[in-house]
């Protein structure tokens, strides 16, 4: 068996970076939405920016199903291991994905991040046949504001990266793009 797949079958830790975290140890979208809503507003008032990104798992819809839940705990370890050292957090919610929140970050460091999670899912090598990358792959919908006043509303900001999202995957996924803020758009 292949080296990821024969890991998430056993179980097996050793390959998994050190404090890997697990899908429970994840926010749920209500909370995310809540720290959302506290970091939007501490952010407004101290004047530093806030990075939000959505990501899925690129063909995962395909994935075989005694897999999805093992390979889930694996790649939640790996967001933790690739928020924390940057204090950010992450939620899962399977209808939309992962949403990451990262505070007093920019758009290009947000895009930095969602490349090191994009990097650190395809080095993992867990096989994926449906993908043309034959192996698990991410797309990240970044985007990143100064918030000058306080109570953005966070559907917008999911709507916003929801459609973002759609586009890269429709490319073949394993891509991150970087979309302007939410209330500035038409």
């Amino acid at each position: 068996m292949p080296g990821g797949l024969a890991n998430l079958l056993t179980g097996s830790r050793a390959a998994e970076p050190s404090g890997a975290g697990r899908l429970s140890d994840l926010l749920t979208l209500a909370q995310f939405q809540k720290l959302h809503g506290r970091e939007w507003n501490r952010a407004a008032r101290q004047g530093y920016p806030l990075t939000l990104c959505l990501a899925q798992l690129d063909f995962f819809a395909s994935y075989p199903a005694a897999f999805r839940q093992p390979c889930l705990e694996v790649v939640a370890g790996l967001f933790d291991a690739q928020l924390a050292p940057v204090g950010g957090m992450a939620a899962y919610d399977p209808g939309e994905g992962f949403l990451v929140l990262i505070p007093d970050a920019d758009a290009e460091q947000g895009r930095e991040r969602a490349e090191h999670l994009c990097a650190a899912i395809q080095q993992k090598g867990i096989p994926h046949a449906s993908s043309p990358h034959r192996v698990l792959t991410l797309s990240v919908a970044v985007t990143s504001d100064l918030p000058l006043f306080e109570g953005m509303p966070f559907d917008k900001f999911v709507s916003v990266l929801r459609d973002a999202l759609a586009q890269v995957t429709t490319r073949g996924g394993n891509l991150v793009t970087v979309v302007p803020a939410a209330y500035r758009r038409p």
